[in-house]
């Protein structure tokens, strides 16, 4: 079994033909020392493995600037990005004369049509990277939204009783005060983690879990 796919990976415990079927698919880059993977705001085609080498990222968070090394082999960059269809927080650049291996969004789909076992599992762990990610990594804004959007949720969950909960996207926006085009926005990317489910006049809750360590995760950090 390839070290890309250990315990730390999202696709840990996969059979051997579905491992060799990402290798025998996916693609090699390398790149010289200095040279940028992919850039702050980019949106990403599928996401990378460091095979060999280091790749350093830079974030800038306000006024200051984060490095973060990420070092040698096994590092997995940009699923949670690429899965929840956001842009990269940061720019991803060679530390050293590094090789990559990429997963492209049309090959992660085939996979996933070929195994769908992995899929339900891979989503669950990229929702958890993704609760953590947004507590720490979004803009502001993006966090607050989510935190806002999950706690009306949850409340009217508690006070119904249900997870189908009777409310358009439209008087959701109305109730936390946002706009809903930046509503609609978050939606999707909860529908897409599994967390949600938007059905007509109902926005049904998925994944009780989540929903609650994003409300009292966000408010207690």
């Amino acid at each position: 079994m390839h070290s890309f796919f250990n315990e730390s990976s999202p696709f840990h415990g996969i059979s051997e033909r579905a491992e060799n079927f990402l290798l025998i698919n996916g693609t090699y880059r390398s790149l010289e020392p200095g040279e940028c993977l992919y850039q702050a705001g980019q949106f990403l085609d599928g996401y990378y493995v460091i095979a060999e080498g280091a790749i350093h990222l830079k974030r800038k968070t306000g006024n200051h600037s984060q490095h973060i090394l990420l070092r040698s082999t096994d590092e997995w960059l940009g699923y949670v990005h690429y899965f929840a269809g956001l842009p990269a927080s940061a720019n991803a650049i060679a530390h050293k004369r590094t090789k990559i291996f990429h997963i492209s969004g049309a090959l992660s789909e085939r996979f996933f049509d070929r195994y769908p076992m992995f899929y339900q599992r891979m989503l669950k762990d990229i929702t958890r990277e993704y609760v953590d990610f947004a507590e720490h990594h979004l803009c502001e804004v993006s966090c607050d939204l989510q935190f806002r959007i999950a706690r009306q949720l949850l409340m009217k969950a508690i006070k119904s009783s249900t997870h189908e909960i009777s409310l358009t996207q439209a008087d959701l926006a109305g109730v936390i005060g946002a706009p809903q085009e930046d509503v609609d926005t978050q939606l999707r990317v909860m529908e897409k983690l599994g967390l949600i489910q938007t059905r007509y006049s109902k926005i049904i809750i998925k994944n009780t879990d989540q929903i609650n360590t994003m409300v009292f995760g966000a408010a207690g950090s």
